[in-house]
């Protein structure tokens, strides 16, 4: 009776490990699913990101090229235009990397 009791409480161990081994694979697959997600999502953030940046130093590039472009400036611009010390700053921009300083010397140019 007691060698029966001994073979079952063997039987049921090793079932017991087969299971965990089972459910280690099934959860190591989720983890890796869920890190190749997560991956991917970072690389499209990062992706989208890096083409709104694009688009807007690009949108800044024009607006900069056309405004170089006419000699005269308007009304607009000059309401925008203040006198700061010894340079003139533009501050018709929201991007304050496309604010435009200029020089005393460069402005009488």
């Amino acid at each position: 009776m007691e060698a029966f009791e001994w073979q079952q409480w063997i039987e049921r161990e090793e079932y017991i490990q087969e299971c965990q081994m089972l459910r280690l694979n099934i959860v190591i697959k989720m983890f890796d699913k869920r890190e190749r997600e997560m991956h991917e999502a970072s690389k499209s953030r990062i992706e989208t990101a890096c083409e709104t940046i694009e688009q807007r130093r690009q949108a800044g590039l024009r607006k900069m090229r056309s405004n170089s472009s006419g000699n005269a400036t308007s009304g607009d611009q000059l309401s925008r235009t203040r006198v700061s010390g010894r340079n003139r700053v533009h501050t018709g921009s929201r991007n304050p990397m496309l604010r435009v300083l200029w020089s005393d010397d460069e402005a009488r140019r």
